[in-house]
């Protein structure tokens, strides 16, 4: 069973995320939502969070510019920092930052900082996936807000512990994304899911 840092906290089981991740389609019925999902079930072992080294990122090029790989420093218990692995050019044009290789408490004021760390640390701690709508202001945008929407799924590193997140933004540009999702039923049912 994968784990957290040095937490051997219970995670959620399997069944209990597809069924998390059941709902939050049905409450975010976004098809970038919809591909990671079906991208991450594939990938899950016995019901465990997939492994980062077995993530490969051309699987889900469609919507690439979009997602976001977060890594672990530390102890989730403890001493961290999250490190944006990859943010896709989608948020860098939204937030006018290049947020690839920076962390999050240098680029982020400290409010936003404390907020989103504290639901990276619940998805690691958990294993349970994260949705929400939220709204946010861009000071590259003259402080103006923006909507979005995002999905934040766990992944465990090499020994079987949560080090990381990968997941997906969407800034109500719905239209632009139903190219992105052309899963079909039968793929669909293979992984446990409702379409």
């Amino acid at each position: 069973m994968a784990t957290t840092g040095t937490n051997n906290r219970a995670l959620i089981a399997g069944e209990q995320r597809v069924r998390t991740l059941d709902a939050i389609l049905k409450q975010f019925p976004n098809p970038a939502f919809r591909r990671l999902t079906y991208f991450y079930l594939a990938h899950s072992k016995d019901g465990e969070p997939p492994c980062i080294g077995d993530i490969d990122l051309m699987e889900i090029y469609k919507i690439a510019d979009r997602l976001v790989l977060i890594d672990l420093e530390g102890d989730v218990a403890g001493k961290h920092r999250f490190k944006w692995r990859l943010a896709g050019t989608a948020l860098r044009q939204i937030v006018g930052l290049e947020l690839t290789g920076q962390y999050l408490d240098d680029v982020a004021e400290e409010k936003t900082a404390n907020e989103a760390g504290r639901i990276y640390c619940q998805v690691l701690t958990n294993g349970a996936p994260h949705a929400w709508r939220h709204k946010v202001m861009i000071q590259a945008m003259n402080r103006n807000y923006v909507q979005y929407d995002r999905l934040l799924l766990p992944l465990a590193d090499e020994e079987g512990h949560l080090r990381h997140l990968i997941g997906v933004y969407s800034y109500g540009d719905s239209d632009i994304l139903d190219q992105v999702d052309d899963i079909n039923e039968e793929e669909i049912r293979s992984l446990g899911m409702e379409n």
